[in-house]
């Protein structure tokens, strides 16, 4: 969902499932698993130029995961800050 705030501005909202396929090293030890998970995001959106986009996303994500070594449940939490580019 986005709403526009104004000429420049927008708020958006989204949620979705996922697949995941992850790695992590610890002590040494390589550990690879995948499986399904659902997220969520949210943001803002400035228009900086014509062709410039700023953005700023918050992203949740939650998933189950098979291992080699048995089920893991993996959260993430994301903050991103980036640009886009309309062309």
């Amino acid at each position: 969902l986005d709403f526009a705030v104004g000429d420049r501005a927008s708020v958006f909202a989204g949620a979705g499932v996922d697949y995941v396929d992850a790695s992590a090293s610890i002590f040494g030890t390589e550990i690879n698993g995948d499986g399904q998970g659902w997220s969520y995001s949210y943001g803002g959106a400035y228009r900086l130029s014509e062709n410039l986009v700023g953005e700023v996303q918050v992203r949740h994500l939650e998933a189950d995961l098979s291992t080699d070594f048995g089920d893991v449940d993996l959260a993430s939490d994301q903050i991103t800050l980036g640009f886009r580019l309309a062309l």
